[in-house]
This record gives C-alpha cells, sequence and structure tokens, in this order.
C-alpha cells in the first residue's frame, strides 16, 4: 500500500472503530429564568464636602460657604453630608466670615432631616472677624459642629442679638471637641440655645461675653453639657458662665473658673429652671450680687461637686431661692461681703431664702 492510499484509509469511516463517529448526545432545551425586579427602600448615601479656599463666597468653589449650601440641600432632601477642610490648598486654618454668619437651614424641608456635619478636624478657626456671628442653626435642622475653634463672633446689634459663636434657634445641635473664644452677643456671648436641643461634650468656652449667659444662655431649652470648661468669662448682668432661663441644664464634669457676672450668677444663673450638677468644680467665680458659683431661682441639685473661692455680696458658694438638694458637695473658702442686720455675712457656703 502506497502512502497516500494508506492516509485515505485512516480517514474512512470503515477502517476500524478507533475513528467512528462519536455518539450524539440529545440536545438539551436551555432552562428558562424568570427575571424579577424587587423594590428597595429609599436610601442616601452620605457625601463628603471638602474646603479647599479660605475666601467667604458662595459662589466660589471650595468655600465654606457654598459648602453648608449644598449640605443644605442634601439635608432637606434626608441626605446626611460631612464638610472637611484641606488645610494644605487652604494655605491657611482659618475661614474668617466677611459675609456675615453661616446659615444652617432647612426651611420647607420634610423630616426627617438630613445631619450636617462640620469637621474642623482640631486645627480649623472659623472667625466672625468682630462684625457677626459665626453659626445661625434653624429650627428643624440637625447639625454637629466638631473640632473647630469658633472666634471672634459678634452678635451685639439689633437684628440677631443672640449667640456670638452659635445661635441654636430650635434646631438639634452637638458641640464637640471644640473651642468658642473671643465671641460677645447681647445674651449667649458664645452660644445661645432658643427651645432647641443642645449637646455640648469636650468644649471649652473662654473669655466670652454678654449682658446674660457669656459662655452658654439656655432659653427654654435642653442642654447637656458634658467635660467642659468655662473660663474667664463675664456677663454684665447675670450667668458669667451659664444663664439657664426656665430651661433643662445638666452639666457634668465640667470647670467653672473664673468667671464673673456683675449681679447674679458668676458661674451659673438658673432662672425658674431645672439645673443639675454633677461631678463638677466651681472656683473663683465672682458675682457683684447673689451666687458667685451659683444662683438659682428654679430647681437646683448639686451631686459630687466642689465649690471653693467663690465670693458674692450674699451666697458665696450658692445664692438659692428655689428648691436646693446638696450631696456629697465639698464647699471651702467662699466668701459672701453683704452684712444682714446682725453683721454676719449672708452666706459664704450657702444662702437660702430672699434679699
Amino acid at each position: 500500500m502506497g502512502l497516500a492510499s494508506w492516509f485515505r484509509s485512516q480517514r474512512s469511516p470503515t477502517s476500524g472503530n478507533r475513528h467512528a463517529a462519536p455518539h450524539k448526545v440529545p440536545s438539551r432545551r436551555p432552562r428558562r429564568v424568570r427575571l424579577e425586579l424587587e423594590r428597595l427602600e429609599d436610601r442616601t448615601v452620605p457625601a463628603s464636602l471638602i474646603v479647599t479656599s479660605p475666601l467667604d463666597a458662595g459662589a466660589f468653589a471650595g468655600t465654606l460657604r457654598l459648602a453648608v449650601i449644598q449640605a443644605n440641600a442634601d439635608a432637606m432632601a434626608g441626605q446626611s453630608d460631612t464638610i472637611t477642610f484641606d488645610t494644605a490648598k487652604m494655605g491657611t486654618s482659618t475661614v474668617t466670615l466677611v459675609n456675615g454668619p453661616l446659615l444652617l437651614d432647612v426651611t420647607g424641608a420634610a423630616v426627617p432631616v438630613g445631619t450636617v456635619t462640620i469637621d474642623g478636624g482640631g486645627v480649623v478657626s472659623v472667625s466672625g472677624n468682630h462684625a457677626s456671628g459665626v453659626f445661625k442653626v434653624d429650627p428643624n435642622v440637625q447639625a454637629v459642629l466638631t473640632g473647630l475653634t469658633i472666634r471672634d463672633g459678634n452678635s451685639t446689634d439689633g437684628t440677631y442679638p443672640f449667640g456670638g459663636g452659635i445661635f441654636n434657634d430650635a434646631g438639634t445641635l452637638t458641640v464637640s471637641n471644640a473651642t468658642l473664644i473671643g465671641n460677645s452677643a447681647s445674651d449667649g456671648g458664645g452660644i445661645f440655645n432658643y427651645l432647641g436641643t443642645l449637646t455640648v461634650s469636650n468644649v471649652s468656652l473662654i473669655l466670652n461675653s454678654a449682658s446674660f449667659g457669656a459662655g452658654i444662655y439656655n432659653d427654654a431649652g435642653t442642654l447637656t453639657m458634658s467635660n467642659g470648661t468655662f473660663s474667664g468669662n463675664s456677663a454684665t448682668d447675670k450667668g458669667g458662665g451659664i444663664y439657664n432661663d426656665a430651661g433643662t441644664l445638666t452639666v457634668s464634669n465640667a470647670t467653672f473658673n473664673l468667671n464673673s457676672a456683675l449681679k447674679d450668677g458668676g458661674g451659673i444663673h438658673n432662672r425658674a429652671g431645672t439645673l443639675a450638677v454633677t461631678n463638677t468644680t466651681l472656683s473663683g467665680n465672682a458675682a457683684g450680687n447673689q451666687g458667685g458659683g451659683i444662683s438659682s431661682s428654679g430647681t437646683l441639685t448639686v451631686t459630687n461637686s466642689t465649690l471653693s473661692g467663690n465670693s458674692a455680696l450674699a451666697g458665696g458658694g450658692i445664692f438659692n431661692k428655689g428648691t436646693l438638694t446638696v450631696s456629697n458637695a465639698t464647699f471651702s473658702g467662699n466668701s459672701a461681703t453683704y452684712p444682714s442686720a446682725t453683721t454676719a455675712t449672708e452666706g459664704g457656703g450657702i444662702f437660702k431664702g430672699k434679699r
């Protein structure tokens, strides 16, 4: 057999079963899959807005004011945003306001709204430049201000004479890991809380001034203060550190030092409100009239706290005209300089009654 014939025989189907046609497997019809769409709940994704410019203009990209405007719009749609700062691109860590306070506003939005968080990372200062307030939080807003120094706000004009640093107007606001310094207002030099829910933690309020409530004025709102420091705040009337006006005020693990009021409440003035003070030190505070440490005409509870070196005409430590409960507290070195009819001074530690 020639070579060509041999190749032909290898291709032939009759040349043995080695190359016989393979057995055919019957084809299977593909299984039909029925696709369905499932409705999911509405979801929003938190956004991060980054400030890259120190300028104060809502029309310029990268500014804090524009970021706040964008965050307000997102909050109205139920989305929560966090504003952070790129100080390297900013070329500074300070934003100086020239167009009035920054307004957090969700007017007309359905509730619940998103939360606006402004995070300064512990390095950013926002200044009112002694010309305006710094932040205004409008009703129904939910906001967090953290890691910021809020300074040099001035709200002593007739339009909004409240809250040189922050005016919380019936919003829900948390202020944490922050410093408020050198702010001034008619009421609430550092913060004014009107009918709002205000939580303040790890915050220092220093050298703020007002007629009432140089550090904080709580006007019929709910204020919870923890791990804070009030130092060198001065009121030309009442409430060097805090003025609680018919509100609910809880203070814990705080320090009030060298605050003053020309009239009542060098450290804290509680007018017809509920005040609970726990694990707190009030020292070196002074009132020109009543209550160097605390003056109260509401309900006052003091627990596990120290009042030392405070002074007033009456009630160097505490002047109380309401309901007072004191437990496990230390009073030392407080003084009252106003003589009574018997020439005894009126309550170096505690004075209860009326003058």
